[in-house]
């Protein structure tokens, strides 16, 4: 390994540990840019030195082939040795609140880091780069998707209709109008699976996610004011 091989190395590491650790201490989480960046940096040492080993053992060999025997290098054992003690390192991340448990993905994030620093330091820029924007991409990605989901509540509504196709029009005008997501359509079906009718009436199932920003009730009434829609209700369990 070259001598400004190392300042690079450290510098990546420094900017991978920096970039995630700013992502968990927005959130107010205890482990946050300082700790990510030690744990990074810490690991491609670790690593560097293994490397110097290597090649301090195969120079002594070369000039001393008869110690070839004596000299023996494990590659990996430094580095299972850092992957076991930042599993401790985790292990203190993570709260137990009644039937809670948080600091998972933090004490994740911190064994991650550590890998990514073994990585950087033995020169494995690709693998290092990669494994970072895949983190990130599910920290970040991940988050917003969850967020975006909880802003929804899933609902099944019963709709009976006198009138079926003037009443799932009027039923998808307004859950096109408030932007509410139709997951499934069912028809209600007895015991024997026969379609449960009377007269002209149908009653249809709807599993519908409402964005919490619209009131199910201003929803229920809307629909509930078109002549083809006969009863309405939430069956939801």
């Amino acid at each position: 390994m070259e001598l400004y091989d190392i300042p690079i190395r450290l510098a990546l590491a420094i900017a991978i540990g920096y970039v995630v650790g700013l992502e968990r201490e927005t959130h107010h989480i205890p482990a946050g840019i300082k700790t990510h960046v030690m744990v990074c940096m810490g690991a491609t040492v670790v690593s560097m030195i293994q490397i110097h080993m290597i090649q301090d053992a195969t120079s002594i060999i070369g000039m001393n082939p008869d110690m070839a025997d004596a000299i023996k290098t494990d590659v990996g054992r430094m580095g299972a040795a850092v992957i076991s003690g930042i599993g401790f390192l985790g292990a203190g991340t993570i709260l137990q609140k009644k039937d809670a448990i948080k600091g998972l993905t933090t004490a994740a994030t911190l064994w991650f880091i550590g890998c990514v620093g073994l990585a950087v330091g033995m020169g494995y820029y690709a693998i290092s780069i990669f494994s970072f924007i895949g983190a990130l991409l599910t920290l970040v990605v991940l988050r917003m998707i969850k967020k975006r989901v909880a802003k929804r509540n899933t609902v099944i509504l019963e709709i009976t209709f006198c009138d079926k196709k003037k009443g799932m029009d009027h039923v998808d005008g307004v859950f096109g109008k408030h932007e509410i997501s139709i997951h499934n359509i069912e028809f209600v079906e007895d015991l024997e699976g026969t379609v449960v009718t009377n007269g002209n009436d149908y009653s249809i199932l709807y599993t519908v996610s409402i964005p919490q920003k619209v009131e199910q009730a201003i929803v229920l009434r809307e629909i509930a004011c078109e002549d083809a829609v006969a009863k309405i209700s939430n069956v939801t369990e």
